[in-house]
């Protein structure tokens, strides 16, 4: 199911079927990008996310770009939330059950290993993982190898 305002997709992106596209928000999707089946892509107004060419996003993933705020009542209609762009770069995959938050940047030809939960920007060339997703690993574009990550 697909509902939004100002958006861009590729003719060549895929979707699945079971995938749900939701928000007031501007979509920008490139091509050779895949979504994967129950996926969740959820935007707040006047938020943006972009997901940049040959992205990859395993089944199950949520990508949110708003929050809302909680009062102590537990009344969620009052206050604002937060609205932050999102930007998943080229390359990168999102393997399935990834969870990105508003205002994340995932860097070129990242993995996110299955289950992370990212709440801050990756690098390019990383691979990260966990909750909260850290880097574990980094690509040496100069050796091609990988690189431990000493934390």
């Amino acid at each position: 199911m697909l509902r939004w305002r100002g958006y861009k997709v590729a003719n060549d992106a895929i979707i699945a079927s079971t995938a749900s596209i939701h928000g007031e928000m501007s979509l920008e999707i490139e091509n050779n990008v895949f979504i994967g089946h129950c996926t969740t892509i959820l935007g707040g107004l006047n938020g943006h996310i972009k997901i940049s060419k040959n992205v990859g996003i395993a089944p199950h993933c949520i990508i949110i770009n708003g929050t809302h705020k909680w009062e102590m009542d537990g009344d969620i209609t009052r206050g604002e939330g937060k609205v932050a762009n999102i930007v998943i770069e080229e390359g990168a995959t999102l393997n399935a059950n990834v969870f990105v938050s508003p205002g994340v940047t995932i860097g070129k030809m990242s993995i996110l290993g299955a289950g992370s939960i990212v709440v801050h920007d990756i690098p390019s060339y990383c691979f990260a993982a966990g909750n909260p997703a850290k880097v574990i690993k980094k690509y040496n574009t100069i050796k091609k190898t990988w690189e431990q990550v000493v934390s």
